[in-house]
């Protein structure tokens, strides 16, 4: 006889509903995912029901059903690249298609799914045919579809009138990591090959009620080419969230006004080649926006900017292909005289093409930072530059000032070289520590540790700040690495340390440039964690690039890694 409570079905299913799967890595994870949910599903008949429902809740790609099929002798998985085709001279059989649409019933997300798989277009004839061209799964809410082609017959049978987030992955993913800045720069009437335009065109009429857009694409897919895409973009009135990668590249401005109508559009990122500035004038102004995100291929233009002029936009993000002198501090004077309450600001240098990197010394501080140092509200700030590249002249005085007009900071990522007639020193490192109580990740460039005296260490006040992750790129002058250890981690004493991975910069990670942004204490820091270890009678934690494992940093210890003989990067 089972238990009371198992017999109570709405407490069974609040159980199950609690394992549904929500991302692959949790899907594949070892006791909790699809593969759990499916043994409990064959336990009893009370678990039954439940756990199928909880099972197909969410499922990698269209591939349950599919294999499915190939367990019913209909399709067969033929050669090494996992191409699926169908037995043309059978039929589906009807047990095996009912259970089918029985489980697809509970499906509400579809993730990505294995991109080995290649499945003939024919398959998605015959099951829009099977299902009487009804939705394969009706009730379906978030949807990721890869295609290595911007083929639509694969689509349609799965879109249904319930969708409300829809995720367009094209092309093979092996060509994603070259280089696209050529490829966006190039004129999308030249390019030949189907492209993107007449799977939008097909989709998103049917999808009125969509809420959240994202497209992604390779290289190997070429840009959109026709206005009538951006048109589609523009008549989806409940789009809350639109992200275009630089397959969808806009060149007219006449579709950025239309994009500018919805009502309902809170954050939208987009890829921008313009060549002269939008005249705002005609702009209703994205009147819902609150977060915008840039990426400029062309000059930027600030005038550009007047276009998003959405009174509650409080998360700013811009990257350009280049950045000057005169680029930078306009963009902050733009973004302190039209968002006052602004909270989040990054600005981004991508590449350093078509100019050479000089010893021009960057415009004065208060130059670039005198308006924006109003902004009280900023919470998160990035500024990255390519090495070398010197556009604000900053100091230590400089990021004191700034340390205390934004106490409310929980992000600081200032890596951009310094000017070389004012080094900024280990003082910085102090100044945040001690304005900015809520900070969580602190990363800055070019940092000169040489002046770092003993008795400035042992004249340090106890602290409780709760920073997470420090991270100093080009690092200098560091001669004594063990003082350099203690000072930090007497500032930080909470900061979470990797065991195996050291930080990386994200720009020379971007760069390819990692010589020169080593962290300088790995021996410390290896030490300190083996010998903290020892003392808590445990392993020392082993970390991979899958599943990295952080220790609390002991009173000496700074973020680092274990590779040998890395070198100390002394000026």
């Amino acid at each position: 006889m089972p238990h009371a409570a198992l017999l109570n079905h709405d407490i069974v299913d609040e159980i199950f509903s609690h394992l549904r799967v929500h991302t692959e890595t949790n899907g594949i994870s070892v006791g909790r995912g699809w593969r759990t949910l499916a043994s409990a599903a064959r336990v009893c008949t009370i678990f039954r029901e439940p756990a199928t429902r909880a099972l197909w809740w969410s499922i990698p790609g269209i591939e349950p059903v599919l294999y499915s099929l190939v367990a019913a002798s209909w399709m067969s998985v033929l050669g090494p690249d996992m191409q699926m085709a169908m037995d043309e001279t059978k039929d589906i059989p009807e047990d095996i298609w009912r259970y089918l649409r029985r489980c697809t019933l509970y499906t509400r997300v579809i993730l990505r799914g294995c991109l080995r798989i290649r499945i003939s277009p024919n398959v998605y004839v015959v099951l829009s045919h099977k299902s009487l061209k009804d939705p394969l799964f009706p009730h379906l809410r978030t949807l990721t579809w890869h295609s290595s082609t911007p083929d639509h017959l694969g689509l349609l049978p799965l879109l249904s009138p319930t969708l409300q987030g829809l995720t367009l992955d094209l092309g093979p993913p092996e060509r994603r990591s070259l280089d696209w800045v050529s490829t966006m720069m190039q004129d999308p009437s030249s390019a030949s090959g189907a492209s993107t335009d007449q799977l939008l065109q097909t989709v998103l009429p049917r999808m009125k009620g969509l809420k959240r857009l994202e497209v992604r694409g390779s290289i190997a897919i070429p840009c959109l080419r026709d206005g009538i895409s951006w048109t589609c973009f523009a008549q989806l009135e409940n789009l809350r969230t639109l992200t275009l990668d630089h397959c969808c590249v806009l060149r007219d401005i006449a579709h950025l006004r239309e994009l500018s109508l919805l009502p309902s559009l809170t954050e939208l990122s987009i890829n921008i080649l313009l060549h002269t500035p939008a005249s705002a004038a005609y702009f209703d102004g994205f009147p819902a926006l609150r977060k915008l995100q840039l990426h400029m291929l062309g000059p930027p233009i600030v005038a550009f900017l007047d276009v998003f002029n959405s009174p509650g936009l409080h998360t700013f993000w811009i990257s350009c292909l280049r950045l000057t002198p005169k680029t930078m501090p306009a963009i902050l004077s733009h973004i302190a005289k039209k968002h006052p309450d602004i909270r989040s600001i990054t600005i981004k240098e991508l590449s350093v093409r078509d100019r050479e990197i000089s010893e021009v010394p960057g415009v004065p501080f208060d130059a670039a930072f005198g308006k924006i140092i109003h902004c009280l509200a900023v919470e998160e700030f990035i500024f990255h530059t390519i090495r070398g590249s010197v556009l604000v002249a900053c100091t230590d005085a400089d990021l004191a000032l700034l340390a205390q007009s934004w106490p409310s900071l929980r992000l600081f990522s200032f890596l951009s070289d310094p000017a070389s007639g004012s080094p900024l020193t280990h003082r910085s490192v102090a100044t945040f520590a001690r304005h900015c109580p809520q900070l969580r990740v602190l990363h800055l460039r070019g940092l000169n540790f040489r002046e770092l005296a003993k008795e400035e260490l042992e004249g340090l006040p106890p602290s409780d700040h709760s920073l997470e992750e420090l991270g100093i790129c080009a690092m200098r002058g560091a001669l004594d690495t063990l003082r350099c250890a203690r000072y930090l981690c007497r500032l930080f004493p909470q900061m979470r340390v990797p065991v195996e991975t050291r930080w990386a910069c994200p720009v020379c990670s971007m760069t390819m440039r990692f010589g020169e942004c080593a962290n300088v204490f790995v021996a410390v820091f290896t030490a300190n964690n083996l010998l903290r270890a020892r003392k808590e009678g445990r392993r020392r934690p082993v970390s991979t690039a899958a599943d990295r494992t952080f220790v609390r940093a002991g009173p000496v210890g700074v973020p680092g890694d274990t590779t040998a003989g890395a070198q100390d990067h002394n000026d």
